[in-house]
């Protein structure tokens, strides 16, 4: 129960925790480790483990605005090393900041980011029982596509539209729900 609880995140982390960004600033570093897993390629499952990661981190650690890149860098880092057969380096993560973030700071906010989450970094996500459930119904395999895109569109237009409180994140939603939404927007 004692690590269960230590795996979620406070869902009001932008009040109760953080002074220096908004949600604002959250969402860009989303729609930024989007934009480099696409580039790169990523597996599907390594989008939602990073932005898991970064809403766990934002949820305990205050940090300043200049550093939610870097944050962003380093999630998608460790959840690369995870998920991916072929893991990103630092200097890939570097190399898409056009170098304002350095290769030496990717490896130490890779510690600080894991020392804050007490090393505990592979948190469910829809797509672990997404995955599960389409092996058994194979009819929802055909939504995996549909269903990333989706995903990620509705994390961020929930995230900019209510600022993260109060709603069940898009990240936890059942994968049920989720693909009985993706047919409804990708009929």
């Amino acid at each position: 129960m004692c690590r269960r609880e230590n795996l979620k995140s406070n869902h009001l982390y932008f009040t109760a925790v953080q002074e220096h960004i908004e949600p604002i600033h959250r969402e860009q570093a989303v729609e930024w480790i989007f934009d480099v897993a696409k580039e790169e390629k990523c597996d599907a499952d390594v989008f939602p483990l990073a932005v898991s990661l970064i809403d766990r981190f934002l949820s305990l650690q205050n940090i300043f605005r200049q550093d939610i890149q870097v944050l962003a860098g380093v999630c998608l880092f460790i959840a690369s090393k995870v998920k991916a057969p072929q893991p990103m380096n630092a200097a890939r993560i570097s190399y898409y900041t056009a170098d304002s973030v350095k290769v030496h700071d990717v490896l130490s906010w890779e510690l600080l980011v894991l020392a804050h989450l007490n090393w505990e970094i592979t948190t469910p996500t829809g797509f672990d029982f997404f995955d599960h459930l389409s092996a058994r119904l194979p009819s929802l395999h055909t939504l995996r596509p549909a269903f990333v895109v989706f995903r990620h569109v509705s994390d961020v237009k929930t995230r900019s539209v209510c600022g993260y409180g109060g709603l069940i994140p898009p990240i936890r939603r059942s994968p049920v729900a989720v693909s009985r939404d993706c047919k409804r927007a990708f009929p």
